[in-house]
């Protein structure tokens, strides 16, 4: 069985315009898969992972060549970044390689947030980000 490595896929302007708060969901989706799962899951995000000065194109190749989940925060930035199309290019790329076909209208995914007025996210799961009260939509 694989070891479970997650890839977030974002496009960074949209987490500095947001003050980091999509880092910020990365760290408690990430706490939230492990305790779901009962073990450590390795939730990468390039800022997090990949040093400065390093070789951020060969990182990420490795990386998504190692994942086994992908989650795209799909925004308006996200579907304009090249950077963004690429990294889901190269996971449809590694799970079709595993004989993991998927296609489009075969499966719905429920988004794990929702953007509502202001900063505020929601999550399914009661959750903080930036002293912001997270919980179910409509609250």
């Amino acid at each position: 069985m694989l070891t479970p490595v997650g890839f977030w896929s974002y496009a960074r302007q949209d987490d500095n315009h947001s003050d980091g708060q999509l880092s910020e969901l990365r760290a408690i989706v990430g706490k939230a898969i492990n305790l779901r799962r009962g073990e450590e899951v390795r939730l990468f995000q390039d800022t997090e992972a990949i040093p400065i000065g390093a070789d951020w194109e060969a990182t990420i190749e490795s990386t998504i060549a190692q994942t086994t989940f992908f989650i795209p925060l799909v925004t308006p930035r996200f579907l304009k970044s090249e950077h963004c199309r690429d990294e889901f290019k190269a996971f449809r790329r590694r799970m079709a390689a595993m004989g993991r076909h998927f296609s489009r209208g075969t499966r719905r995914h429920r988004p794990l947030a929702r953007s509502t007025s202001g900063s505020r996210i929601h999550l399914s799961s009661g959750a903080s980000v930036s002293g912001h009260s997270l919980g179910k939509p409509g609250r």
